[in-house]
């Protein structure tokens, strides 16, 4: 399927004969079969069902006797023996030392020679390349008294032939790479070779050397035995890292030795993937005798070597009887790769068996996770073979420490996702990665992250091809977006994600598809290939539509929408194909359907008849091209069964075509999801007759037992998929299309995201097993009629329990003791004293009712939801305190605390009252005279940048539940370590895209939160509640009010429009808009390359933007802070005991974080368990915890939700929240935690820092109080307080120049009633308006003096907080900031931190101070004064 080179004349003739005699059997076959056999029935009973679980079958044969390795090693499978792990790094196995293409894995069974046993192996590729470091024992019959460099340079290294003593001199020796392969070469028997999953064995000739050969993710083992007596010379092991059995050639190479147990180096080639590189490091189990290096390449010089440039050495030893070699390996570096060795060595030692069983316990797990039921076993060999396969691609490509060789040839790490490569995405777009979204999410989103991961270390663009984490460009399309596209439709993207996904695809497509938006497709005589490129090309802008749809960009949607209907632009009404058309719109003259021309024909790999059909997103459109559903069928019956022959012929027909029926060519992906059209045309049945006919004519279990090129496990899943009866025909709309059935039953075992088992999925179809085809008559699904389309059936991914998992709950006990409570109602109640010990003497009468209490005979309860009322300030009074029913009509009250006569209090004065409440607290030992007694004016402690301040009005007794955010919430960071390392790590991604960054620093003063960076002007600015601009930044330097006005004038500042406004509502902005600002110093400067950056502000943030995501996507930052959380967590030792307070005042607490559970165990560990009672932990102060939320989808969108059930974090789906204990859980929604708690919106507080994601949606989607964490208040406080004289200075200046206006301007009017009488001025009119112009000019200079004074007034405000922008509620002199009204507008309450509750109690009522308007001062003020005039009067 990749692209190859011509092959000779003599092949081609040799291989269409071939062809043509298949042709002639498929023809004849198939004509035979399109009749119904004999004994045919309905197929009536296909039932399916999810969640059913599996009970454990007993006498069962092992899983792994039904996988055969050696299937498709012979024919053009390419596949190979060796041994590996699901998805491992490492594939050992032998290589024939063949360059063909049918040894493109390096391994073909019609060989019984071995040159090596390399580590990395291609599966099923049409290209060679790979096998690295290849080790070989043999026999060097040699003297061995004689020294082993002396021997091998004697018997590899020849004369070169010069004639002249200069050139003689010069180039003495050459390597004889003959020679080597020579001495090295063994022959085996295939009687005497074994393979099974994680286990490859095989007996040499000569020697008698008997090798064992097993492997981890990122080590193989190697274990050697010969028999005693057996004629070895010197015996020897070789380290070949020169040789390349692929086009390419090594660049460079290293061996080192360590010591005499150990070596190390490095290979970089430049092959199929250019400048691929990978470091490995060898443990012997005995250390060897002596060593010898050379070169190993073919240059004609020779002057020997040392380590690095040594690419060949021999090791001797005193024999090879039970040897074992560990070779780890890594993309990232040499540590990585002795990290690899020495993890292997550390589990398992040098025990070759123990690694061969861990490897084999993963595969059971790994290919059980479909279980199937039939009597033949051929069809199951064949099927768990190709689970197998299946699994072997993409490959780990990030080592053990997270490090990788990149797109960019250069190491970087990663901690949020496992890397891959070996990424065949024109194959396994279509069903491979399918099967790994069903049955492994978590592996799935990998490979979709490793895609973003990718574009962000290359140019934003998306991988077409890769291998060894190189792009190859080897194929059509743009296929990666359409993984992307399924991983989102699939619930395995955030939007955030999603967004990244769709600014790469865009990118991707741009450069991928220039001629797209000139001619609408790919003229012919512009690019080889172009007809199917503009269908493939089609089918991805579909996919970049669905990204955009899912994140609200309508003008892209639409775009791509319209840019996938581009195939209709190449379809040819009159011959009823698809048709390549040149520049001028012309259609290709003398067009042959049946040609094909490898890479340089019109059709990849195929020909018109079989790209026809490949319009995956729009099967009813191409219908209605093809003249209606019916003739679309009668299309597809002449290409299956055609009455006349169907040969397929060109100047160089693509060896890719095999596997004939008809015209379709099973051997090759293009066709794939063909058979399944008819389902969508209304004749299920010839699907379901197909998917027999081909599943037995191109599958079986010989070496040759795959048609084609396996392809990365695509072929393979094809076979999965078809044997279950399902296909994805568009895997990216998520649908299962389905057909019948294989076998009697398949039991699928799926883990939805993050989790690894407990949601299963059984398709029963009684008796398909049998020889007589079986056809659908009806299905069901959990006894519900089954979704159907065109008169088929189809499954949605949610079917088949992905969204919708059995709930199953395992109890988690996070306490050290758990006590059974019961409230009146039977219920468990609000508060679980179980984590919280309390006096037990306390509760006199063990009801555990410690809200009810009776004192001199009144008895008082607490308000419940539903009896409690409105009251006066419209809030309602759940959570008071009130007379029972039979003590309403009381008229006096307690006595015993000296409050007689208490109801008199209310008639009293208001220092009298405060006075009297005050007694009462010294009474009571409680020394809080002033603690949060009126929130609206007093301050606990006498530290009001500790207060809480009120924008609506809140009766905390009413709320029932309160939900946390965390970072920067109940985690307090250092806000300049977090951020400044955050900037480091941006700024170093930054400068890995070409962007100048020497010199730049960390500036934590640059920027405040509130602010708005304009990205089309490269400014940031300071906006009032109206959105006027007050004050602006270019770069980093600060903009005068004139550049002010001349910029903004009075336009608007749009939040709405994030395409140009960004705004910074949270500190984890702050880096971003300190190196946007900076970079923009440098885009004006002209020292950012247009190659990196197009000369735009709006460019330059994407690309700052893509910088900062590279940092977070990279998960450095947060892996440093687990490492030191000392250094960036400020813990509050307040901070456990307000929430013991309201825990134990009956309100259910929740934790909701975006974070990842690993990271909230290892901040709030941090954060709280230094301030709580021993053997009391964090997690204890919380009824639920909510990890990996994805606020904002959290408040949005409906999520899947996971039970976190071990201290390790594994994960379990279920489909609610339990009541009671203290759980934790992975994802969901507001709306599942709103359902679990049984509250109404108004009795749930939501605690967080971010205005949009946490506050606003809280607020506007579900009715939720809000307080907002603002960190920066305390300082805006405590400035505005040490601002006050220069304020009261400044509202002199105003106040002075406000009262000299008032006196110009009546003068000005004045004057100007006078002249506009239009008669002759008296002399005394005369003089009146002289004397007015002299007054006018000497008040002006008056103001114009005071100016000089205001200006600078102005610009100083605030300076204590922020000397660039002041303070961060105001905006100009008198008005409050955009940050200030975003406040007040979301958030019900406003504080600096969550502490500051602990003195307010958690029965407050909080309520809004009084809001003056613009009138109140200057109109009901005067009426006051001037009716005390009047009283006095």
């Amino acid at each position: 399927m990749e692209k190859r080179k011509p092959i000779p004349s003599w092949k081609r003739l040799r291989r269409e004969t071939y062809l043509l005699l298949l042709l002639l059997l498929a023809t004849a076959l198939s004509t035979f079969m399109w009749l119904d056999p004999v004994g045919d029935v309905d197929l009536s009973g296909l039932m399916m069902s999810s969640n059913d679980v599996p009970e454990e079958e007993e006498g069962e044969p092992d899983i792994l006797s039904f996988v055969d390795p050696f299937i498709g090693t012979g024919g053009h499978g390419h596949t190979f023996p060796g041994a590996a792990v699901p998805f491992g790094m490492v594939q050992v196995s032998p290589d024939n030392g063949v360059k063909a293409l049918d040894w493109a894995s390096g391994y073909h069974y019609s060989s019984n020679k071995i040159i090596g046993f390399s580590h990395t192996h291609l599966s099923g590729t049409g290209m060679p390349d790979l096998m690295d470091v290849s080790l070989m024992p043999s026999c060097v019959m040699a003297n061995q008294n004689d020294g082993l460099q002396e021997v091998i340079e004697g018997l590899l290294l020849k004369k070169t032939s010069f004639k002249t003593p200069e050139l003689m001199s010069q180039y003495p020796k050459k390597f004889d790479r003959d020679a080597f392969q020579s001495l090295i070469e063994n022959t085996m028997s295939h009687d005497n070779e074994h393979a099974q999953p994680g286990y490859y064995a095989v007996l040499l000739d000569k020697h008698d050397i008997h090798v064992e050969l097993a492997a981890t993710e990122v080590a193989g083992m190697h274990k050697y035995s010969q028999h005693d007596g057996s004629e070895c010379g010197i015996p020897v092991v070789s380290l070949d890292v020169s040789t390349c059995y692929s086009t390419g050639t090594p660049i460079e190479g290293s061996i080192r030795i360590l010591s005499d147990r150990s070596v190390t180096g490095s290979r970089k080639v430049n092959a199929w993937a250019s400048h691929r590189q990978i470091f490995y490091h060898i443990m012997f189990s005995k250390p060897f005798l002596d060593v010898a290096m050379l070169h190993g390449s073919d240059s004609l010089q020779w002057d020997g070597c040392n380590g690095d440039g040594c690419q060949l050495a021999f090791f001797s030893f005193d024999h090879l009887d039970d040897l074992k070699i560990i070779v780890g390996l890594s993309t990232g570096s040499e540590a990585g790769a002795q990290m690899s060795a020495e993890a292997a060595y550390a589990r398992f030692g040098f025990d070759q068996e123990s690694m061969v069983k861990a490897a084999q316990d993963t595969w059971r797990n790994t290919i059980g996770r479909i279980q199937i039921q039939t009597q033949n076993l051929t069809q199951k060999t064949i099927f768990y073979t190709g689970m197998y396969h299946a699994h072997l691609a993409p490959v780990l490509h990030s080592d053990l420490n997270g490090s990788f060789w990149g797109p960019d040839s250069s190491s970087h790490t990663i901690q949020n996702h496992t890397y891959y490569s070996t990424l065949s995405l024109w194959d396994t777009f279509r069903a491979q990665n399918a099967l790994l979204s069903l049955l492994q999410p978590q592996r799935a989103r990998d490979i979709a992250l490793t895609l973003l991961t990718h574009a962000s270390l290359f140019r934003n663009i998306l991988p077409i091809w890769t291998m060894g984490g190189k792009e190859t460009d080897t194929m059509p399309g743009y296929h990666a977006v359409c993984i992307l596209a399924e991983a989102l439709q699939k619930g395995l993207m955030s939007l955030d994600e999603a967004r990244m996904a769709l600014d790469a695809a865009v990118a991707t497509s741009r450069k991928q598809t220039a001629a797209l938006e000139d001619y609408g497709y790919i003229p012919y005589d512009m690019e080889y290939e172009s007809a199917s490129k503009t269908l493939e090309y089609a089918y991805d802008d579909w996919c970049v539509s669905q990204l955009a749809k899912a994140v609200g960009d309508s003008a892209l949607e639409n775009q791509y929408a319209n840019r996938s209907m581009f195939y209709k632009n190449i379809f040819d009404s009159k011959t009823g194909f698809m048709r390549p058309r040149n520049k001028q719109g012309g259609f290709m003259k003398r067009f042959d359907p049946q040609r094909s021309e490898h890479e340089l024909g019109h059709f990849t790999e195929g020909t018109g008849w079989q790209y026809l059909w490949f319009v995956l997103h729009d099967i009813p459109g191409l219908a209605t091209l093809l003249g209606g559903p019916r003739a679309m069928e009668d299309k597809l019956d002449e290409f299956f069964f055609p009455k006349t022959a169907a040969s397929i012929h060109g100047k160089d027909v693509s060896m890719d075509i095999t596997g004939i029926l008809g015209r379709y060519a099973h051997g090759n992906e293009p066709g794939h999801h063909t058979l399944f059209l008819y389902n969508l045309l209304g004749s299920p049945r010839k699907t379901q007759h197909l998917g027999h006919v081909i599943t037995n004519l191109f599958y079986s279990t010989g070496h040759d037992g795959i048609i084609g090129n396996e392809d990365c496990g695509q072929m393979s899943a094809w076979f999965i998929f078809t044997s279950m009866g399902l296909y994805p025909i568009n895997p990216a709309d998520g649908k299962y299309h389905i057909t019948s059935p294989l076998f009697d039953s398949v039991r699928i075992r799926t883990s939805p995201l993050h989790t690894s088992k407990d949601v299963y999925f059984t398709i029963h179809a009684p008796g398909a097993a049998s020889k007589n085809m079986k056809y659908i008559k009806s299905a069901r699904l959990n006894n519900k009629p089954l979704s159907m389309e065109a008169g088929s059936f189809f499954l949605t991914h949610d079917d088949l329990g992905l969204k919708a998992p059995k709930v199953r709950v395992v109890d988690a006990v996070w306490c050290r003791q758990q006590q059974s409570l019961k409230g009146k109602d039977g219920r468990k109640p609000r508060v679980s004293v179980a984590c919280f010990p309390r006096n037990e003497d306390f509760d006199l009468d063990g009801d555990d009712d410690w809200d009810h209490f009776s004192v001199s005979g009144a008895s008082v309860d607490v308000v419940g939801s539903s009896d409690a009322e409105i009251d006066v300030f419209g809030e309602s009074t759940s959570g008071d305190l009130q007379f029972t029913k039979e003590q309403k009509e009381i008229k006096n009250g307690v006595t015993s605390l000296g409050l007689e006569g208490s109801f008199d209090m209310a008639s009293m004065e208001y220092e009298e009252l405060k006075d009297r409440c005050n007694h009462v607290l010294d009474q009571l030992g409680l020394n809080m005279a002033d603690a949060g007694m009126d929130t609206s004016t007093t301050y606990p402690h006498g530290m009001p940048q500790r207060a809480i301040f009120c924008s609506r009005t809140l009766n905390l007794r009413s709320i029932q539940a309160i939900g946390y955010d965390m970072d920067y919430t109940l985690v307090h960071y250092d806000v300049n370590a977090w951020e400044g390392r955050a900037y480091e790590y941006g700024l170093s991604s930054l400068g890995n895209m070409g962007c100048p960054i020497n010199g730049l620093t960390f500036d934590p003063d640059l920027v405040i939160r509130g602010l708005i960076m304009d990205t089309q002007l490269g400014n940031i600015v300071k906006v009032d509640r109206f959105g006027f601009v007050k004050r602006a930044m270019h770069g980093t330097k600060m903009m005068t009010p004139a550049e002010v006005r001349f910029s903004y004038g009075r336009d608007l500042v749009k939040l709405g429009d994030e395409s140009r406004w960004v705004f910074l509502n949270t500190l984890f902005s702050v880096s971003e808009a300190v190196m946007y600002a900076q970079m923009v110093d440098r885009l004006d400067e002209g020292l950012i390359p247009y190659s990196t950056c197009p000369q735009s502000y709006e460019a330059l943030y994407g690309l700052v933007k893509q910088a900062v995501f590279n940092a977070h996507v990279e998960g450095k930052l947060k892996a440093e802070i687990m490492q030191n959380p000392k250094k960036f967590v400020r813990p509050d030792p307040d901070l456990p005991q307000t929430l013991i307070d309201q825990r134990a005042a009956g309100k259910t607490l929740m934790l909701i974080t975006n974070s990842d559970f690993q990271y909230t165990q290892c901040v709030m560990s941090h954060a709280f368990n230094g301030h709580l009672e021993q053997g009391t932990s964090w997690e204890d102060l919380f009824d639920y915890i909510i990890v990996n939320a994805r606020k904002p989808d959290f408040f949005r969108s409906d999520q899947s939700l996971y039970e976190i059930v071990t201290e390790d974090g594994l994960m379990r789906p279920v489909r609610s929240m339990g009541k009671g204990g203290h759980k934790m859980y992975c994802g969901g929604s507001a709306k599942i935690v709103q359902q679990a708690l049984g509250f109404s919106g108004d009795e749930i507080l939501y605690i967080g820092d971010h205005i949009y994601t946490d506050a606003a949606l809280a607020k506007l989607e579900f009715k939720w109080r809000t307080c907002l964490i603002l960190r920066e208040l305390e300082a805006e406080i405590v400035a505005l307080a040490g601002g006050r004289e220069h304020r009261r200075f400044l509202k002199s200046l105003l106040d002075k120049k406000e009262r000299v206006g008032f006196a110009f301007n009546q003068i000005r009017v004045h004057r100007q009633r006078i002249l506009n009488k239009g008669q002759s001025l008296s002399k005394e009119m005369y003089e009146k308006v002289q004397e007015y112009n002299r007054v006018l000019a000497e008040l002006l200079i008056v103001m114009r003096n005071l100016d000089e004074d205001i200006g600078p007034a102005i610009s100083t405000d605030g300076n204590a907080f922020n000397p660039r922008w002041g303070y961060l509620s105001k905006a100009g002199v008198n008005d409050r900031s955009q940050l200030q009204k975003q406040i007040e507008k979301y958030a019900d309450i406003y504080t600096s931190r969550v502490s500051n509750l602990l003195q307010y109690s958690p029965f407050v009522y909080f309520r809004s101070p009084t809001q003056s308007m613009a009138h109140d001062r200057r109109t009901v003020d005067h009426l006051v004064i001037e009716r005390m005039n009047s009283d006095d009067d």
